[in-house]
């Protein structure tokens, strides 16, 4: 009997094990996403949070000139949290440059940008047609450009996300800011206390001033958006954190 008992807990103990694994595998695994917006033929990076059932999701903009793979490090944080996060690549940007790439000071390339609003509603719609998607437990987080982007996209829809991060936010409106208290989400604002850009500073102020309710969070830094996340390693845990914080039930 002792060595049958035996034979069962070692048993036990490889399908736990196993299970571990194929969880770590399944972390580690991005789902290659195609959404269309416009005439935009949008890539990013579906991975899925560890866990069973429908998971919290993410969706991470880039800032600009910039592109999705700034946001695989934050993706792995939100996977073994439980929460599942599509990186994107906005127009113009990164792989998602079908009908053109966005270059800083050349003529015409501002133009490409128009319309972003509608690439993040796109990436919405997608993550809550999901059926492993919590759709009423979504998060997004922009920098610099993209975080008024996104705010513009859920005026426009009427339909605000659960929370709202944003990485250096240069050009966010005064309307914008004074939105964000009547949202009903969760809203942070993140920059570096040493940023080069008068308009980060601005719109941070913006926020202080209009809202009662967002968090201001200043990182001992130099970089800007996405940046910070390489440059401030404990910013990537911490902010997993908060979007879980924010997306609990």
């Amino acid at each position: 009997m002792r060595l049958v008992g035996l034979l069962v807990s070692l048993l036990l103990a490889a399908c736990a094990s196993a299970g571990t694994v194929g969880n770590q595998m399944a972390e580690a695994r991005d789902q290659p996403v195609e959404i269309a917006s416009d005439a935009w033929q949008l890539k990013g990076d579906f991975r899925r949070g560890v866990g069973f059932g429908r998971r919290p999701a993410v969706l991470l903009l880039n800032k600009a000139n910039g592109n999705r793979q700034a946001y695989a490090g934050l993706a792995s944080e939100l996977a073994r949290r439980g929460m599942s996060s599509l990186r994107l690549d906005l127009r113009a940007h990164g792989e998602s440059v079908n009908k053109g790439k966005f270059v800083p000071s050349a003529e015409g390339s501002v133009a490409l940008l128009d319309g972003s609003e509608a690439d993040v509603a796109a990436a919405l719609a997608w993550l809550r047609a999901r059926e492993d998607v919590d759709r009423e437990r979504i998060a997004v987080v922009g920098a610099s450009y993209s975080a008024e982007v996104a705010t513009d996209a859920a005026r426009r829809q009427g339909r605000f996300a659960q929370a709202y991060a944003m990485l250096s936010p240069g050009s966010l409106s005064e309307e914008s800011a004074r939105g964000i208290d009547g949202s009903g989400a969760r809203w942070l604002v993140v920059r570096a206390a040493r940023e080069r850009s008068p308009s980060v500073k601005a719109a941070a102020d913006r926020v202080a001033i209009f809202s009662r309710t967002a968090e201001l969070r200043v990182l001992d830094s130099d970089k800007h958006a996405t940046d910070m996340l390489e440059s401030v390693p404990e910013l990537s845990p911490w902010l997993a954190y908060w979007l879980q914080q924010s997306l609990a039930r």
